[in-house]
């Protein structure tokens, strides 16, 4: 199989959207390298210490990530309630941190 990304673009195309004679060739490259991206956020997240989970929540919070309302839901809370509390901060924090496991 081609190394660069052009010629792997080309010979998927061959292929018929990715199905060779040895199977789907798409779903090889796709599964091989979602699961080393995976791992890396994985590393990276379960690696963050406490005072960077809370950095982040800070950012997410901030932003309106969709994240802060599953917390909010969590807890029984509306965000607009809550967005502004030191509890809530933690728990969003908490969140990001549970993610890798």
């Amino acid at each position: 199989m081609p190394q660069c990304a052009l010629s792997t673009a080309l010979y998927l195309v061959g292929c018929n959207a990715g199905y060779a004679a040895n199977g789907s060739v798409l779903e090889g490259i796709v599964g091989t390298h979602g699961a080393l991206l995976a791992s890396i956020i994985n590393w990276r997240v379960a690696n963050m210490t406490k005072q960077q989970a809370l950095s982040k929540a800070d950012e997410l919070i901030e932003s309106d990530d969709n994240l802060i309302y599953d917390v909010a839901w969590e807890h029984g809370q509306i965000v607009d309630n809550v967005k502004e509390m030191k509890w809530f901060r933690e728990a969003v924090a908490h969140s990001i941190m549970d993610d890798s496991v």
